[in-house]
């Protein structure tokens, strides 16, 4: 089994020092950089990152995972546009948020949600995008000035704050039992030009346990800042030309689910339609999705392919792949189709019930 997305574990990062002091006109530079960063209202990057992912047992190395990513992305302050490749997974991801949409292009497999911009960068910064942040006088304990980039070292506190201020990488990226260990870095560099952030980099090597095996987690990253305030979103495609995962639910304002009779009946009135009471099928024109309650599952059927999500135990398969979204791992038969097309079908079961506001699916058996 190889870790699912273990991709951007960053981060308590601990910036390259040297022994210079830091001086009072490189802090206030920073902080200058750093309030113009925030107050950007469109910008574009160039991201390159690698993680090298090295995992442990009593008797040493038992595996080694390396994974990069390079891509382009654009943000304004209501739409976004992202490109890239990662390796060695062979994923071409190319995405446009509009609208309240997501068109989404996964090495040609075309897709459409409805969902808010926030979720959409969620999603984003899994895959890429540390950010810069504040920096205090106690949070430095020493700075390294190479013209105009600053190369700093973090004491314990600057630290604690750039993990807290970069946690949806790991929430996103590693399960809650990952317990982190220890933290080397060697490098949080920033270049300043114009008074405004227009590079970062970063290199880390962190230690932890996951699930009773020992992890050491290198990760690098240089991101490139352009078209500061001037970024513009382009050439955002038709909505003809995509699958649209699930149809809106209708306007049901006030509706409860309190047992499965009552989530039958919201089904029955979005589309579904049952002939045992037990399996409730929805059919689209590219795709259908399906409720098996007996078994607990969702599917959904794309291309003759079947993808089955079951909520009970967090797990997706469609023939030999399997994917368990709880321990976040991925048999080594699994496809980036394969996944890709489990995850949509998960995504589509939570639609429903998120839409509900379902907590306890105990309801649902």
């Amino acid at each position: 089994m190889k870790k699912l997305l273990v991709l951007v574990l960053l981060l308590v990062l601990v910036g390259c020092g040297s022994n210079n002091s830091l001086t009072k006109n490189v802090l206030e530079e920073y902080q200058g950089a750093y309030q113009k960063f925030n107050e950007l209202e469109s910008y574009s990057s160039e991201v390159s990152n690698e993680l090298v992912v090295n995992t442990f047992d009593e008797k040493g190395k038992i595996n080694v995972f390396i994974s990069t990513i390079d891509g382009k992305f654009v943000f304004t302050k209501f739409d976004a546009y992202s490109k890239f490749v990662m390796e060695p997974q062979h994923l071409n991801m190319e995405s446009w948020f509009s609208d309240g949409k997501q068109f989404l292009d996964v090495n040609g497999d075309r897709y459409a949600y409805n969902l808010t911009y926030q979720e959409y960068l969620d999603q984003i910064y899994i895959y890429t995008q540390l950010k810069p942040i504040d920096l205090i006088d106690k949070d430095i304990e020493s700075v390294l000035n190479e013209s105009n980039a600053y190369n700093f070292k973090l004491t314990e506190a600057g630290a604690n704050k750039l993990y807290e201020s970069n946690d949806i990488f790991f929430d996103a990226v590693m399960s809650e039992s990952f317990i982190k260990e220890s933290v080397k870095v060697d490098k949080y560099k920033v270049t300043i030009e114009g008074g405004n952030i227009v590079k970062l980099e970063v290199f880390a090597i962190v230690n932890g346990k996951l699930n009773d095996e020992d992890y050491e987690i290198e990760y690098s990253e240089t991101i490139d800042y352009y078209d500061l305030n001037t970024a513009q979103v382009k050439d955002v495609p038709n909505e003809d030309d995509f699958i649209t995962i699930k149809m809106d639910p209708p306007v049901t304002d006030g509706i409860v689910v309190t047992n499965l009779n009552e989530f039958k009946d919201y089904l029955t009135s979005i589309g579904f339609v049952t002939s045992d009471d037990d399996i409730y099928t929805l059919a689209l024109e590219d795709v259908s999705y399906s409720y098996k309650f007996s078994t607990q599952t969702h599917f959904m059927v794309y291309q003759n392919v079947i993808y089955e999500y079951y909520w009970d135990t967090d797990t997706g398969r469609v023939n030999d792949c399997v994917a368990d979204f709880k321990l976040e791992v991925l048999s080594e038969s699994c496809t980036t189709e394969d996944f890709t097309n489990i995850e949509n079908a998960r995504k589509s079961f939570f639609y429903d019930i998120d839409y509900l506001g379902i907590t306890d699916y105990s309801i649902l058996k």
